[in-house]
């Protein structure tokens, strides 16, 4: 087996526009991860959503 790395250099130079779907996506994400995690801290608080 080999072992693998993959080297990615991140440029800090690239803006990504508001509107760009990348980041209409990225937040719809973090959305449904905030929800989701509401739920189950309120689930072990005995709150109800």
């Amino acid at each position: 087996m080999r072992n693998c790395q993959v080297r990615l250099n991140m440029n800090y130079e690239i803006y990504i526009e508001e509107s760009s779907p990348v980041r209409v996506l990225s937040n719809v994400i973090d959305e449904i991860y905030q929800k989701e995690e509401y739920t189950i801290v309120s689930k072990w608080n005995g709150a109800v959503p």
